[in-house]
């Protein structure tokens, strides 16, 4: 990686628009010049890279969340580069740091939301015709704006927005903050206002957005194949009817927040947001993402061509053993989607062909769990690897390490002669060293010798993350930890990438949650209807995502076959109606339980869904509890709990002195796995005491310490619920979250 300041706050001119260039390279000198350009400028200006400050800022905001969700472990054992399996906090701590790096806070104060403050300030002076002109766009321009705000309310619970963003009109330095206690009531009823203006119809002279909306301005047409094309919408009655619906979609994501502190709330603005269907999202199209570099003038593709840091996504993590178990057990399509396959296949790694083809017995030693089958090219990595029940990368345990060290054993010293030769070069070698750090011999054209007494190389066992929906082409270079990368790859320029906000299945998952909860239909339909509906634009989206970001195993006919799930006559995956069908017809979708069972249901789901928005996942596990963390140390009796600490090891396979066939491990690699979706209790590492995760985000130090009063008093406000914690415990609860 290049090492640079990761936070480039430097001005740069965003975009080169045929009679708009000269405005924005003006407003990005002196935002607060304003005078003279058209406010569709000042939005596009103010939301074109959302949450994308500098290259890393996507690893730096997900590293830490996505563990404490249960996505993703370490992919490194020994913390090496200062990463640790999970993030979670001893409860006995008086102090817990962030779980992310948030962006958001810089987001809403510094740019985004403070742009869109200028652009409504800048209408505000408009009268006559051109009030009406530009009516609607300050309208979504303060609809969105509360939406950037209520992410802060929500992680933090406490922001200056009453009095915040009006230094530049009102010179107010010290702004005081509101607690969410005190403003959720506004922020709902800003939005329904917003949201019963758009349904009115415009004035003869509206102007709309148009393109200069990233948001919903533009439209990706997905080619199976791979990669999108992107267009504008072209129609600004439906681009102002979107709009409202993100509205409603945002007062039911609020409202679910506050269903335990204020459940009447809760009942009502469901009940009010649901009461016309026309206003709800109804196909995946529809859900609120940013679409990173549509606008002409500003590249093709936009955010995401350098790699360097945000490359920390697929080298720093790995698939927790919690997420692909669960996915397993559901026999989930989204899988090889949301993952990646290991390195258990002879075409991809040049190890693992040594292994299966000339010493058979170190794969059969594993009794299956090293088979090219479609069970095995996916394996979680564990969030414990100290604990006792991870004895090894052994079946019966969960994988404590990336990768597996094999050792071959010569019978004698003067050498062994593989089985070989070995036929044929894998299309992508891996390198496989000998104890002298020299390469074996990978030609093919003859037998490969063995000259040490023990030569011995690791292969990777875990999935990665399947981080291309954020980084082009994975890494932009072969990473060790499964296939990320492969020859004959896309052109960077070719992927288009975007930050999701509400999706249309979150809100389809919302309401089934809703309907779920009050014990009726909402927005007429049952909560059964709203889960079959979420689950299916999931997938359906999921789906999308992964042509249009080039995922290898949906995109690339070059990539040998994943058992399973692509065939060398089929060599492209792609979720279809019929595996949907299957899917929703399992016992795990149907809500035919008890009211906690069925919630237990629809959030699981929701976690799945939610892989690309991990701070709604983590939002979705404070309001409702599940997934359910789990003790999986309970379920091995052999060692007492009381003993919660092991000597770390790997396990060695290959051909001992005299070519004696090892053990078999005599199970199938399974069972201490639980039996359904859920999350792997993480434990500390040296007292062996069960963490709790973070539950909040600690407010901001002002650095300048001009309105560190103002600040302070919010804190100290916060602090008189108990349940809050110490000022800097990010373990404590914000006043919506409820036991």
């Amino acid at each position: 990686m290049k090492t640079i300041n990761k936070f480039l706050f430097g001005v740069v001119a965003l975009v080169a628009l045929t009679g708009c260039k000269d405005k924005m390279v003006e407003l990005n000198t002196n935002p607060a010049i304003v005078s003279g350009t058209s406010p569709e400028y000042l939005f596009y200006y103010a939301t074109n890279a959302i949450d994308a400050p500098g290259r890393g800022s996507d690893a730096d905001r997900m590293g830490g969340l996505m563990r404490t969700t249960g996505y993703w472990s370490a992919g490194y054992v020994g913390a090496a580069y200062g990463n640790t399996p999970n993030n979670w906090v001893d409860p006995d701590a008086t102090s817990a740091g962030n779980p992310t790096t948030d962006m958001r806070w810089y987001e809403y104060t510094q740019r985004a939301g403070k742009r869109l403050q200028s652009m409504m300030t800048f209408i505000d002076q408009k009268t006559g015709d051109d009030a009406e002109r530009y009516a609607e766009q300050r309208s979504i321009a303060n609809l969105f704006q509360v939406y950037l705000a209520w992410r802060l309310f929500d992680t933090y619970g406490a922001l200056p927005y009453t009095e915040g963003l009006k230094a530049s009109t009102t010179g107010l330095l010290t702004p005081q903050y509101d607690l969410i206690q005190d403003i959720y009531s506004q922020l709902d009823q800003t939005v329904k206002d917003e949201v019963a203006f758009l349904k009115t119809t415009p004035s003869s002279n509206n102007t709309s957005l148009g393109q200069y909306d990233p948001v919903y301005g533009w439209k990706f047409t997905i080619n199976e194949a791979g990669g999108s094309a992107a267009a504008a919408l072209g129609d600004g009655a439906l681009q102002r009817k979107l709009w409202a619906k993100f509205g409603n979609a945002l007062r039911i994501k609020m409202a679910m927040r506050l269903q335990k502190r204020d459940p009447a709330h809760f009942a009502a603005v469901i009940a009010d947001a649901t009461s016309d269907a026309a206003y709800l999202m109804s196909n995946v199209n529809e859900g609120a993402e940013l679409k990173y570099g549509v606008v002409p003038g500003n590249g093709t593709s936009g955010k995401g061509n350098d790699t360097d840091d945000a490359n920390q996504l697929s080298m720093f993590w790995a698939s927790s053993a919690s997420f692909v178990n669960s996915l397993q057990l559901l026999d989930d399509p989204r899988l090889p989607l949301v993952t990646r396959a290991n390195e258990f296949d002879p075409a991809f790694n040049y190890a693992y062909k040594v292994l299966s083809e000339d010493f058979p017995d170190s794969i059969r030693k594993y009794n299956g769990m090293l088979d090219n089958t479609k069970k095995s090219r996916f394996i979680g990595i564990t969030t414990n690897p100290n604990l006792w029940y991870n004895t090894g990368n052994a079946p019966g345990t969960v994988p404590i390490d990336p990768t597996i060290v094999f050792t071959l054993y010569n019978p004698s010293t003067s050498g062994a002669v593989f089985n070989g030769p070995i036929t044929g070069n894998p299309l992508y070698n891996f390198s496989m060293n000998k104890a002298d750090n020299t390469s074996f011999d990978k030609t093919g054209k003859a037998p490969t010798t063995v000259t040490a007494a023990n030569v011995a190389y690791r292969l990777s066992i875990v999935s990665g993350t399947q981080c291309r929906y954020w980084v082009k082409i994975g890494w932009g270079s072969a990473s060790w930890r499964g296939q990320d990368y492969w020859p004959t790859e896309t052109s960077r320029d070719n992927i288009r990438l975007t930050r999701k906000f509400i999706s249309y299945a979150d809100q389809c998952l919302m309401l089934a949650h809703a309907a779920n909860e009050l014990g009726a239909a909402v927005g007429g339909k049952t909560a059964q209807q709203w889960l079959n509906e979420g689950v299916t634009a999931s997938m359906v989206e999921t789906h999308n995502d992964a042509k249009r970001c080039y995922v290898i195993i949906a995109t690339n006919n070059t990539m040998p076959p994943v058992p399973g799930y692509t065939t060398a006559q089929n060599p492209l995956y792609g979720i279809t109606p019929a595996m949907i069908t299957t899917y929703l017809a399992q016992p795990w979708l149907q809500l035919t339980g008890t009211k906690e069972q069925n919630k237990e249901k629809i959030a699981v789901q929701a976690w799945i869904a939610m892989y690309q928005n991990v701070e709604e996942a983590w939002g979705w596990q404070k309001v409702t509890g599940y997934p359910q963390v789990i003790d999986w140390a309970s379920k091995n009796t052999t060692v007492s709990p009381g003993n919660p600490t092991i000597n770390v090891q790997v396990i060695t396979g290959g051909r001992p002195t005299g070519a004696t066939v090892p053990t078999v491990y005599p199970d199938d690699g399974r069972n201490v796995y639980p039996t359904f979706p859920c999350i792997e209790q993480p434990y500390g590492a040296t007292t062996g005491a069960k963490l709790i995760p973070q539950r909040r985000l600690n407010l901001p130090a002002d650095g300048s310490q001009i309105n560190k009063a103002n600040r302070d008093a919010a804190v100290n406000k916060m602090m008189q619920d108990p349940a809050y914690k110490e000022e800097n415990n990010s373990t404590g609860r914000i006043w919506w979250d409820m036991p």
